[in-house]
C-alpha cells in the first residue's frame, strides 16, 4: 500500500462522516477530493471539517466556551449575554462605537468584541455563528466580525455558578473559575480570587504615561504579583473579590491582570487572614517545578553544591555583567566593580533549585561584608578563598532561602532576597515533615 492509499484508508471514516451531513450538497468522492485539499495546505484534520459543514452551510455544531481556543479559525457557540458595554474608538480618523463583555455558558465565560451593532442585550440567549477567536493577554477573546451572524437561541442556557457572596458584596458577576491564589497558573481567563493586597504602589508606563497599579496579593495558600490597568480604588491591606481577572506568566511567575472588564468587590477585613498571617511559605521544590515557580515562596533544602562564580566577583560598570578575565563581553576591558554573591544548588529530596543569593544577603550569611571578604583575598592573594569559605560554611547544610522562583529553560532559579542557615542540626524533623507532606499530598 502506498502513502495515498494509506492517507485514503486513514481518512474513510472522516469522509463518510462528512458525507453524510452533506447529504444532497456533495458526493463522497467530492468530499474527499475537498478534504484532502484541505489537508495539503497544512489545515489541521479538526478544523478542515468544520470548515467543510460551515461553507457548505451544515452544522458543524456549537462548542461550549471552555473548548475555545486561541489556535480556534472560526467559532460557532450557544451562549448568554452577561455583559455588554458600548465604546467609542477611532477607526481612520472617523468616530465607530464598538461593544464588548462577556459571553458565557455552563463551562466558563470568555471576554468579546462586536464590531457592530448587533443589539446585544444582557441576558439574551443566542446562537453565534463565523465568530473568531483573537488572542489578548495570552487569553483567547471572541470577535464579531462581519461574518458573524447571530439569532436567538430558545432553549435554557446555565452559567457557571457564582462562589459564595459575603455579605453586602456587590451585585453579581459570572466567572468561568473560581482560585485561590496558589492555584493561579498563567493563562487562566476569567478567574475569580480572593485576595488581600499585602503590598501595592502606583505608576506609569508607556509613552503616554498610563497609570497602572500593581504590587503583590494573598491568601492562605500563597502570594502572588498583580497589575490593575485602571484605578479599582485598591488599598493596601483591603481585601477583594476580583471576578472576571486574567492571569498571565512570565518565566513560570503566574501575574494577576485586572482589566476593564473585571469586576472588584471590596469584602469585610476578616474574609482573610491578617497580612501577618499571609507570609510567604515553604514550598516542596517538586511543586513549583509542577506549577513553573512561585512569589515570594520559601524553599528549604540541603546544599549540595555552590557553583563556580561564588564569591567575590567583578562587574563592569556599564551593563553589571560579571567580567571574565576582567574583562566584559561587550565592553571589553574595564576597570570592574567589586560585588560578592553566592550561586548555589538547593535539594529537598523533591527536587532542585539553583538559588543567587546577591551581595546584601551574602554578607549576612557569611557574617562579613564586601570590603571584609575583599581583606582576606588580599591576604590570601587569591580570590578562591571567599568561595571556600562559603562551601564551608554553607555545603552540605539546610539552608532556607526566600524570593521569587521561576523557571526557563535551565530549569528552576530563584533569587533570594533573604537567606539563613536551619538552626538544627539534625535531618530527622526535617525529613519527617517532608515524608508528612508527601504522604498528604498523595492521600
Amino acid at each position: 500500500m502506498n502513502d495515498m492509499q494509506q492517507q485514503a484508508q486513514d481518512l474513510g471514516p472522516h469522509v463518510k462522516e462528512l458525507a453524510r451531513a452533506l447529504t444532497g450538497k456533495l458526493t463522497e468522492a467530492e468530499v474527499a477530493a475537498e478534504l484532502a485539499k484541505y489537508l495539503d495546505y497544512g489545515i489541521p484534520l479538526t478544523q478542515a471539517k468544520r470548515d467543510m459543514l460551515r461553507n457548505h452551510g451544515a452544522v458543524a455544531g456549537p462548542k461550549k466556551v471552555s473548548e475555545i481556543t486561541t489556535g480556534d479559525g472560526s467559532v460557532d457557540l450557544v451562549c448568554r449575554v452577561v455583559t455588554v458595554n458600548p465604546k467609542e474608538i477611532t477607526v481612520r480618523g472617523e468616530k465607530k462605537t464598538i461593544f464588548y463583555g462577556l459571553l458565557g455558558d455552563e463551562t466558563g465565560t470568555i471576554p468579546y468584541t462586536a464590531w457592530n451593532d448587533l443589539k446585544l442585550a444582557k441576558g439574551q440567549n443566542l446562537r453565534i455563528r463565523n465568530a473568531y477567536v483573537t488572542q489578548w493577554r495570552d487569553a483567547p477573546q471572541l470577535n464579531l466580525g462581519d461574518r458573524a451572524s447571530i439569532e436567538p437561541h430558545a432553549g435554557e442556557i446555565a452559567l457557571v455558578p457564582l462562589p459564595p457572596r459575603a455579605p453586602g458584596a456587590a451585585p453579581e458577576s459570572y466567572a468561568a473559575s473560581t482560585k485561590t491564589v496558589g492555584e493561579l497558573r498563567g493563562g487562566l481567563n476569567a478567574v475569580t480570587v480572593t485576595a488581600r493586597v499585602t503590598r501595592l504602589e502606583q505608576r506609569q508606563v508607556g509613552e503616554d504615561k498610563k497609570t497602572i497599579w500593581s504590587g503583590e496579593m494573598g491568601d492562605a495558600t500563597g502570594k502572588v504579583r498583580f497589575t490593575a490597568w485602571k484605578d479599582f480604588g485598591l488599598a493596601l491591606d483591603g481585601v477583594y473579590r476580583l471576578a472576571n481577572a486574567y492571569v498571565k506568566a512570565w518565566r513560570g511567575l503566574p501575574d494577576l491582570n485586572l482589566g476593564d472588564s473585571a469586576v472588584v468587590e471590596r469584602l469585610p477585613a476578616d474574609a482573610l487572614p491578617p497580612a501577618s498571617e499571609i507570609a510567604s511559605r515553604v514550598v516542596p521544590i517538586h511543586e513549583l517545578t509542577r506549577v513553573g515557580g512561585g512569589t515570594d515562596v520559601r524553599v528549604k533544602g540541603a546544599v549540595v553544591e555552590v557553583k563556580p562564580g561564588s564569591g567575590l566577583i567583578l562587574r563592569c560598570p556599564e551593563c553589571t555583567r560579571v567580567l571574565q578575565k576582567r574583562e566584559c563581553r561587550e565592553h571589553g576591558k574595564v576597570e570592574g566593580i567589586p560585588d560578592l554573591r553566592v550561586k548555589a544548588v538547593l535539594d529537598d529530596g523533591t527536587g532542585a533549585l539553583t538559588c543567587f543569593l546577591g551581595k546584601d544577603v551574602t554578607e549576612k550569611l557569611l557574617d562579613k561584608t564586601l570590603e571584609q571578604c575583599q581583606a582576606l583575598a588580599k591576604e590570601a592573594m587569591s580570590q578562591d578563598v571567599v568561595q571556600e569559605e562559603i562551601e564551608a560554611r554553607v555545603g552540605g547544610r539546610t539552608l532556607e532561602v526566600r524570593g521569587n522562583a521561576t523557571s526557563d529553560d535551565f530549569g528552576l532559579m530563584m533569587i533570594a532576597t533573604r537567606a539563613q542557615l536551619a538552626a538544627s542540626a539534625s535531618v530527622v524533623p526535617e525529613a519527617e515533615a517532608l515524608l508528612e507532606t508527601l504522604q498528604s499530598e498523595v492521600a
